[in-house]
Parts: C-alpha cells; sequence; structure tokens
C-alpha cells in the first residue's frame, strides 16, 4: 500500500483498485472519488483514497447490515 504522502497516477489508481480506467474516469466524471488534476493529468493522493474505501467499505456494510435485517432493525425470522 502506498505511504501518506505518496500520489498516485490514474494508472497506479487502476492497478490498485483492479478497475480499468474507464471506471475511473466516470467516477471521477461524477465526482464519486477524491482527485485533483495536475495539467490535464488527474492525480490522486494515497491517504484520501485509503480513507475514500474505508468509507465505501463501511458504507456497503451497513447496507447489508439493513437489507438482512427485519422491521425496527429486528433479525428476520428463517
Amino acid at each position: 500500500m502506498p505511504s501518506d504522502n505518496d500520489v498516485l497516477t490514474l494508472r497506479e489508481l487502476c492497478a490498485m483498485l483492479l478497475l480499468h480506467p474507464t471506471t475511473v474516469y466516470k467516477a471521477l466524471r461524477l465526482g464519486e472519488i477524491p482527485s485533483f488534476r495536475v495539467g490535464t493529468e488527474w492525480r490522486f493522493r494515497a491517504d484520501a483514497i485509503e480513507r475514500w474505501m474505508a468509507e465505501k467499505s463501511e458504507l456497503s456494510s451497513n447496507i447489508r447490515k439493513v437489507a438482512h435485517s427485519g422491521r425496527n432493525g429486528e433479525p428476520r425470522a428463517s
């Protein structure tokens, strides 16, 4: 994993996330991924990406919990 001070290129980010560049460009257009530009090139701070991944992971975990719960947060009867 990159250190906190590292700045990633688009290619490095794609390799780290195992994503196709088109997928990353789409997320960039939608403002879904923390980034900044240097001229015409996109860059990504490693620490910001790691926080973003943790937030996304926590959010999906919470969504799964809600989806598997019954009314009022009680477990569903089998």
